[in-house]
């Protein structure tokens, strides 16, 4: 049993690595727009997907191989960090999809952004930034998570 927590310890902290590298990716794809590079901000936003979606294939094996939690070994507060950690990734989920949906439709217009209606981009923008600022707190509330999980280690 010692030898599990560990492992799912090792399997959280990878996913933070995830979700570290998708939040700083999604940050230098805002930057590159914030300085008119249409294609490198393309390339790092499918970049910051990319990551996440590795982490969603990559959760199904790990309840498969190592099971969940026990949360009834967990605090109250523990378990209140765990489900703000899951709301802000579930938010920051649906607005990135919802972004990126939206850059698909602009992608058909031929990447060329003076096609795409203003009200598209606009919510591209509010999207983009609610998923990228959501990363962040999901990244924050997952350390907490993590931090909490290692003192629990027998």
């Amino acid at each position: 049993m010692e030898n599990e927590a560990a492992w799912k310890v090792a399997y959280w902290a990878f996913a933070w690595a995830l979700l570290a590298a998708a939040a700083v990716s999604g940050s230098l794809g805002w930057r590159a727009i914030r300085q008119e590079k249409l294609e490198r901000h393309a390339r790092l936003m499918n970049q910051a997907v990319i990551l996440i979606v590795l982490f969603l294939v990559s959760y199904p094996i790990k309840l498969a191989l190592l099971g969940r939690e026990d949360l009834g070994t967990w605090s109250e507060a523990a378990r209140v960090m765990l489900r703000s950690h899951e709301a802000a990734v579930a938010v920051m989920l649906i607005a990135g999809g919802l972004a990126r949906w939206l850059a698909r439709r602009f992608g058909k217009a031929g990447r060329n952004l003076a096609d795409a209606s203003m009200s598209d981009r606009s919510r591209h923008r509010r999207l983009g930034r609610a998923a990228l600022v959501m990363s962040f707190v999901g990244l924050g509330t997952a350390a907490a998570v993590l931090v909490g999980m290692i003192l629990r280690l027998p």
